[in-house]
């Protein structure tokens, strides 16, 4: 969960200090909020346990929560990815796409999640997660101007 307040933190601090990339930065806080629910909703649905193998061995952390379906850190990269896919040019994307792989080999080989968990994270939920963000919850550029506005005369 720490990472994930990273994540948050810094979408935040991108929509108030690059106002040329609040529409970007915008969406993608929007983009980890939904995530967030999304998945914070199915784990609780499918309570799926972690690996019999998963050692607890992260001190003073928050969470990781005992569900295991699905992998959050898969569906936000491959849902990052994926969104990354629409705004910038196919390079940058396959980089994306290569680190959202990366991370699911890494939840795999610490024990944390089983492949199945991976593999719907990657290739169902953080997909379908980029479509509906881009379908239906895009924050156009002039709403992102005045979130960005708003944010900074908040802040500064």
């Amino acid at each position: 969960m720490p990472l994930v307040c990273l994540w948050l933190l810094g979408a935040v601090y991108a929509i108030a200090s690059f106002p040329e990339y609040s529409e970007l930065a915008v969406n993608l806080l929007v983009a980890l909020l939904f995530d967030l629910v999304v998945i914070a909703v199915a784990k609780s649905i499918c309570k799926r346990p972690r690996p019999n193998y998963n050692v607890d061995d992260m001190f003073m952390t928050v969470g990781p929560d005992q569900h295991s379906f699905p992998s959050g850190h898969c569906t936000r990269a491959a849902h990052l990815a994926c969104l990354a896919s629409y705004v910038f040019p196919a390079a940058a994307y396959q980089v994306l796409a290569a680190w959202a792989a990366c991370i699911g080999v890494s939840r795999v080989v610490l024990g944390r999640h089983h492949v199945l968990d991976v593999l719907v994270g990657l290739f169902v939920f953080g997909p379908l997660q980029a479509w509906a963000n881009r379908t239906y919850a895009w924050v156009p550029a002039q709403l992102c101007e005045e979130v960005q506005a708003g944010l900074r005369e908040v802040l500064f």
